[in-house]
């Protein structure tokens, strides 16, 4: 999981696990591409992992659904 979430992120993102199998990515998307990367995110979370065993299923992924950006935040000194 924690390679596909670098894959996804891409260089400028960061993946990483938080602990058991909670994993967590954060990458800045353009509004315009926010719900096909979201979309290509769930699917990655929904393929079959290859484990020694077998195979194992995420089957209920947390990828929320996109939504309209915040307000640009200014910043003081």
């Amino acid at each position: 999981m924690g390679a596909r979430l670098s894959e996804w992120a891409g260089p400028r993102g960061v993946a990483g696990r938080l602990g058991g199998d909670e994993f967590a990515a954060l990458a800045r998307i353009e509004p315009r591409h926010q719900a096909l990367r979201l979309e290509h995110l769930a699917r990655l979370m929904t393929r079959p992992v290859p484990t020694r065993t077998g195979c194992c299923r995420c089957p209920f992924p947390s990828v929320p659904p996109p939504r309209p950006p915040s307000p640009a935040v200014t910043c003081r000194p």
